[in-house]
């Protein structure tokens, strides 16, 4: 009983201490970079992912992120395509998936780069990749982010995003499967997707339009009895 004394005492010690450290340690950092923390300024720019679209730059986003990216023009047919920036293994804060940068380009400077590609190749989805000659990379690297599109690896249903973002100022349905919910005071196009991966599209709010106008096309152009 003697010599159990002092280890009981010992554990009595650490039971008390433990919490008392815990405590000392003060409360934890909240998370940060996550999709609906979204900073938008007076001048109409917005904040995400540690990036200020229309501002922030491909070398930003690099330094920020990491090297782990392709950068590439990608076009479908007939298309004069975008520069991208894509980053298959994607964390915003504690949630992974895919991100693409997307650059905003004049059309000269676009196509000169793609006219000097070193390489191209045909994708999965049909559209075209071509691979920026080494020369370039310098004016890919300088150019400004327009857009973000992140996917989330977990689902997001209309609860979930209603809880994060708020009620949307407008909801479109093109199709069974898919709704966009329009966030254009943050810049932001949520599409749910019941039969695929859900799809967040941030512009800066003052290019809230390059989101809102092809949905627009798209429903002037249904059926006038769907």
């Amino acid at each position: 009983m003697k010599r159990l004394l002092p280890l009981l005492i010992l554990l009595l010690i650490i039971l008390i201490l433990v919490p008392l450290l815990r405590d000392s340690q003060g409360p934890r950092e909240p998370a940060t970079g996550l999709p609906w923390q979204v900073e938008v300024t007076p001048d109409g720019y917005s904040r995400v992912f540690g990036l200020t679209l229309g501002r922030s730059t491909f070398r930003e986003a690099i330094q920020r992120h990491g090297q782990d990216m392709e950068l590439a023009i990608i076009t479908d047919t007939g298309e004069d395509g975008s520069l991208e920036l894509f980053y298959r293994r994607f964390m915003a804060g504690n949630f992974s998936g895919q991100m693409i940068l997307t650059a905003d380009l004049d059309r000269e400077t676009l196509l000169g780069l793609r006219e000097r590609a070193a390489d191209s190749k045909v994708l999965d989805s049909g559209a075209r990749q071509f691979t920026l000659d080494p020369e370039d990379l310098p004016t890919a690297y300088a150019a400004t982010i327009g857009s973000i599109t992140f996917i989330p690896a977990a689902n997001i249903d209309a609860e979930v995003a209603q809880h994060r973002f708020g009620q949307p100022v407008e909801r479109v349905r093109l199709s069974e499967q898919a709704e966009h919910l329009l966030y254009p005071q943050i810049g932001l196009d949520l599409i749910l997707n019941q039969e695929g991966q859900e799809v967040l599209q941030y512009v800066a709010p003052r290019d809230f339009a390059r989101l809102r106008e092809p949905l627009q096309r798209a429903i002037e152009s249904e059926p006038a009895d769907r």
